[in-house]
Formats: structure tokens, C-alpha cells, sequence
């Protein structure tokens, strides 16, 4: 099986087994909570400079990263659980097209996000 064939494939099984796996992996993520908040604070501590001198580099990116967080957080934005783009469920990020419009959000799938950013910097996106 080519690296085509395997993707297909794959995506295929995905859609198939969506729901199965959508629950087998909401309980797993609660079921090991502590250990995610565990490791991520391990994880910031130890790597407490490169985290600070990103952010600075990329302020205006954190800063709207931030405040779209605070907002859903506080219900005053609402995070689609859908792409806008394939409409397809899964891990749903937001996407800043301005980073001054903290709050303009477009709700993109991981896949839909990283092709818009590969299109975006004028690159063939090849799958």
C-alpha cells in the first residue's frame, strides 16, 4: 500500500469509526486529567525561558491567542464544534486572520488550519 493509498485508507476508517473514537478519546482525556496538567507544568517549568522569549517574539499572535481564550472561557465567544470550512468535527482551532481582531475567529479543523497557512504562504499544498 502507496503513502496514497494509506491516507485514503485511513480517513476512510476515521469517518467510519468517528464515533467510537470521538468517545474513546473524551474519557481517555479525562481519565488521565491530573497526568496532562502533571506533565504540562513540568514541561512549563522546565522550559519557562524559551516559553517567554516565544511569546515575545510572537506577542501579537499570544495576545490574541489570550484574549480568544479568556472569551470562550467567560462564554463570550463560542467555539464551534465543526470546521467552517469541510464542516467535519475533531480538533477544532481557532484562526486569526488579524491579529489586532483578537475575537474574529474562524473555526478551522487541524487539517483545513494548516493548509489555509500552506496556501496563505503561496506554497502547493500536495496533501
Amino acid at each position: 500500500m502507496d503513502k496514497e493509498e494509506r491516507k485514503a485508507y485511513n480517513k476512510k476508517y476515521y469517518i467510519e469509526h468517528k464515533a467510537t473514537a470521538d468517545a474513546y478519546n473524551k474519557k481517555y482525556y479525562q481519565d488521565h486529567k491530573s497526568e496532562r496538567v502533571a506533565y504540562n507544568k513540568a514541561y512549563n517549568a522546565l522550559h519557562k525561558t524559551e516559553i517567554i522569549v516565544y511569546n515575545k517574539a510572537h506577542s501579537k499572535e499570544y495576545k490574541a491567542r489570550y484574549i480568544m481564550n479568556r472569551a470562550i472561557s467567560r462564554g463570550m465567544l463560542i467555539k464551534l464544534e465543526v470546521c467552517s470550512n469541510c464542516n467535519q468535527g475533531g480538533k477544532i482551532e481557532g484562526h486569526h486572520e488579524d491579529y489586532d481582531k483578537p475575537l474574529e475567529v474562524t473555526w478551522l479543523c487541524v487539517q483545513c488550519h494548516n493548509l489555509h497557512h500552506v496556501e496563505r504562504r503561496g506554497m502547493r499544498h500536495d496533501g
